[in-house]
């Protein structure tokens, strides 16, 4: 599940609000390839200051990995993300018992850890 910073939506509540969604319908939404604009090298250098604040924060709920952040740190991982949505499944598909994951940057490093969640980099592995 991604969700913006700003609807301060607290992934605790997550299996809440899973349990009263009633049964959806199946839809494809095909993104054209440029969807995700191309960010420069500078952009992902500066990520790593110490005073950079637009990071992907992850937590999980009800079995659910919920990423969480704002608009830039999404396209900054837009590659990663993307990657596990929609390649993993059509992977698993053709090679049904093999391996597909992404590693998301999740912006920290060993200098200027995050406490609750210190890693680097969150290894995603699909599942079905």
């Amino acid at each position: 599940m991604l969700l913006h910073h700003r609807l301060a939506f607290p992934p605790s509540r997550w299996k809440q609000v899973r349990s009263r969604l009633r049964t959806g319908r199946p839809h494809t939404i095909v993104l054209p390839g440029d969807a995700w604009p191309s960010r420069s090298i500078a952009d992902h250098q500066r990520t790593w200051h110490q005073e950079f604040r637009d990071h992907l924060r992850w937590d999980i709920a009800a079995d659910t990995l919920v990423l969480t952040g704002s608009r830039e740190a999404f396209e900054l991982e837009a590659d990663q993300v993307r990657a596990l949505a929609e390649e993993c499944p059509a992977h698993r598909a053709r090679m049904p018992g093999t391996h597909c994951c992404a590693e998301i940057g999740m912006g920290r490093t060993r200098r200027h850890p995050d406490q609750r969640r210190p890693y680097a980099e969150l290894h995603a592995e699909y599942s079905q």
